[in-house]
């Protein structure tokens, strides 16, 4: 078959090792979209979403948990009886798992561009990357770790109040909390027992403006690929992800997007999150996925297949930086609610057709989603 970019090419084999992360599916709906893969899935639990989708040719599960050399062996099986040309990590533990183990893995199959193990490290963890990210001179929101002692009361006492109290490491707003006053933090650190939140948590300047996302695919600190969005309906949680969304062209966020990953060197994909300051129209940099992201279908309505690419970097294809439209996405669940909100004369996803919503792909794969719900149901018991 002939790819966009004109090459030849087989399909690909492709092997996901961390078949559960939550991420997958999309990725999975991503790589279908290419009609250029055979996908195979490695999961350390037996039941998931994607076991059921119609793209997963194959699903191994085997309980190997965090230990890499159990999940070593489990690919190693798999490619021993299927040949594999690439294996593509998805989730945050897939990638420290291939960056930890990229010597062993690169004799087994191709991969994509992975970081290194110091970049990883910094962009998990929001702490370490707001201050690589002001120490590299990038707008970044002025921040303080929770040390709980004398210097942490003077610093959060010369922060500019309102201020969110945020978990290094939690995705998706999770342990995100705001608080308007000096007075209302440190009662709440008191009440709560702060030990908890000792140098695990870091309280940061709140920036009043919109939300913006950077999604790259990178070599060695060059972008590859990218989509810029913009937030157009906020989470139904506060501090959650984004559930409807619009293209746009951004060279600000795109020159300090760039800048932060060339200080970084990173490989692979990410997805940078940034706050645009209404006050300065400046946009700053709260948080960074080291992983695909949760709107990576809206990238792909864009038409950046960010999955597909990663493929054709681990086979060391060469391709232009593909252009993306000025185009819209809203997940699923965002659609089907606005389709019955219709219904009664109050929808608000005007302007956003079918095709730009996750509709079409569950429509195409629904038994993943139902299998997902059925999960939820189950555990809310």
């Amino acid at each position: 078959m002939t790819h966009r970019f004109g090459l030849m090419l087989n399909k690909l084999s492709v092997l996901i090792p961390d078949g559960e992360d939550e991420h997958v599916l999309w990725t999975s709906r991503s790589l279908a979209q290419s009609g250029a893969v055979k996908l195979y899935i490695l999961s350390n639990k037996r039941w998931t979403p994607i076991r059921f989708s119609r793209h997963c040719r194959l699903y191994k599960f085997r309980p190997t948990g965090t230990d890499h050399s159990a999940r070593l062996r489990a690919l190693a099986e798999i490619i021993k009886h299927v040949h594999i040309d690439i294996i593509l990590p998805v989730g945050e533990e897939g990638l420290r798992f291939a960056a930890a183990e990229r010597k062993t893995l690169s004799q087994l199959a191709a991969l994509p561009p992975i970081p290194e193990l110091g970049s990883l490290r910094i962009a998990r963890n929001k702490w370490l990357l707001n201050q690589f990210a002001r120490r590299h001179g990038l707008p970044a929101p002025e921040s303080v770790l929770v040390t709980l002692d004398s210097a942490f009361e003077k610093r959060i006492s010369e922060l500019e109040y309102p201020v969110l109290l945020k978990p290094f490491s939690l995705t998706d707003g999770q342990g995100i909390r705001r608080f308007d006053a000096q007075s209302e933090l440190q009662r709440f650190l008191y009440e709560q027992d702060g030990m908890q939140f000792k140098d695990k948590y870091l309280v940061q300047t709140y920036i009043p403006g919109s939300e913006l996302g950077l999604s790259v695919l990178c070599r060695d600190g060059e972008i590859l690929a990218f989509t810029i969005q913009r937030g157009i309906i906020s989470a139904s949680h506060r501090f959650g992800p984004l559930m409807a969304m619009e293209f746009i062209r951004h060279n600000t966020v795109l020159d300090i997007g760039q800048r932060l990953l060339a200080a970084l060197r990173w490989n692979g994909v990410a997805h940078i999150d940034f706050r645009l300051d209404c006050r300065d129209g400046q946009p700053k940099i709260v948080e960074m996925n080291a992983r695909y992201w949760g709107s990576l279908l809206g990238s792909l309505v864009a038409g950046v297949n960010f999955p597909y690419l990663a493929c054709l970097a681990a086979q060391g294809i060469a391709f232009p930086v593909p252009p993306y439209e000025l185009s819209h996405y809203a997940h699923t669940t965002t659609a089907v609610r606005d389709r019955l909100l219709w219904l009664l004369g109050k929808n608000t996803l005007n302007g956003i057709s079918f095709q730009e919503t996750g509709l079409r792909f569950f429509l195409a794969d629904p038994l993943p989603e139902f299998v997902k719900r059925l999960q939820e149901i189950s555990t809310s018991f």
